[in-house]
């Protein structure tokens, strides 16, 4: 959680498609530790 927090204060703009991506690779991580 605090990885996001560190991301989005760079580019307000931007924030919600940081948080997006962020989210996906998250479960992308996730998903493919579990996986074995």
């Amino acid at each position: 959680m605090f990885i996001w927090t560190g991301v989005s204060p760079v580019g307000k703009g931007l924030s919600k498609a940081t948080l997006f991506l962020w989210n996906i690779f998250f479960l992308f991580i996730v998903f493919k530790y579990y996986q074995e």
